[in-house]
């Protein structure tokens, strides 16, 4: 049993109390659990209703217990996703369809706030895509202030996409595994489609120089 202070507030406005009564929460709790799986569409209803009627109350409250509860939720999202893995992947694909531009500010805080493992994670997905070798991890990754290639900046927080690190590979009949990628600028990975002669000539002065560093 636990001790619970109450103040009772009648009709009218007059308040009694406060009284200290005991209270078997165990017994409380499960009561409430059997009532809700018994009226679940009715109790859906009225957290709805409640929800459209105090919306400030209610972001309030959802933030509150996020932040008590944040690695448990997190946790629990981790084990869904494992288990389910074709439904989370569906469901994030429709979302980034429906949400592009919060899909895009997502990437843009990914490749700013954590540039390495933003290359990580898309090396990845195009490895799984094309059915390619991955070994790599965070440590064998350097994010360079210049483009090895280009002698260009490299720079993640500029809105210029040729200045962002990208991820190359040496030897493209490999996979992304250690010794065979290096980080360039994007502009350096889409030479091969709108190159100028003088851009090709470094580019492949560059690739000479990263072949004979790596024999």
């Amino acid at each position: 049993m636990t001790s619970v202070v109450r103040t009772f507030t009648r009709p009218n406005g007059k308040a009694y109390g406060p009284y200290t009564i005991e209270v078997d929460l165990e017994e409380k709790r499960a009561k409430g659990r059997a009532w809700y799986r018994a009226n679940r569409e009715h109790a859906k209803a009225a957290a709805r209703a409640w929800v459209k009627a105090h919306p400030e109350r209610a972001e309030a409250t959802k933030q509150a217990y996020y932040l008590a509860h944040q690695e448990e939720i997190r946790e629990r999202s981790r084990l869904w996703s494992k288990e389910n893995r074709e439904q989370s992947n569906a469901s994030a694909r429709a979302w980034r369809r429906a949400n592009p531009d919060k899909t895009a500010a997502s990437a843009r805080r990914g490749r700013q706030n954590q540039p390495v493992l933003y290359l990580l994670r898309i090396a990845r997905a195009r490895a799984k895509l094309k059915g390619l070798a991955f070994d790599i991890a965070a440590a064998d990754l350097a994010i360079p202030e210049v483009c090895p290639l280009l002698g260009i900046r490299i720079d993640p927080f500029t809105e210029v996409e040729d200045f962002h690190p990208s991820l190359d590979r040496l030897d493209n009949t490999k996979g992304y595994v250690k010794g065979n990628v290096f980080v360039v600028s994007y502009r350096a990975n889409l030479l091969k489609n709108n190159a100028t002669a003088d851009e090709l000539r470094k580019l492949a002065d560059g690739i000479d120089r990263l072949m004979e560093a790596n024999k």
